[in-house]
């Protein structure tokens, strides 16, 4: 699990382009408004795409041990497009 989460290379084209953009509240990173999102689309130039994305929980179990973790939706339009995957690909890359 290690390998496959951490250390294996992205199954992404061109994964070193990749990032995430946050905003910044009292020195703290924080989610971005709505408003913002689409303001910094339309006025981007630096990114060939933005999506925006708010987050899930996922129940994962096995017969001893039941947990919740945090990720994304891979069925979520924009992240497909923008990681150029199938949401089979992206399930296993995704969670946090």
């Amino acid at each position: 699990m290690l390998y496959a989460t951490l250390l294996a290379p992205l199954p992404y084209p061109k994964p070193d382009q990749l990032v995430v953009v946050w905003s910044k509240v009292g020195g703290d990173r924080n989610v971005v408004s709505a408003g913002d999102f689409v303001e910094w689309r339309r006025r981007s130039t630096a990114f060939q795409e933005l999506n925006a994305s708010d987050g899930n929980s996922f129940n994962l179990s096995t017969a001893e041990h039941p947990e919740q973790v945090a990720g994304e939706d891979p069925r979520h339009e924009g992240l497909q497009r923008l990681l150029y995957a199938s949401p089979c690909l992206m399930i296993a890359r995704i969670m946090k």
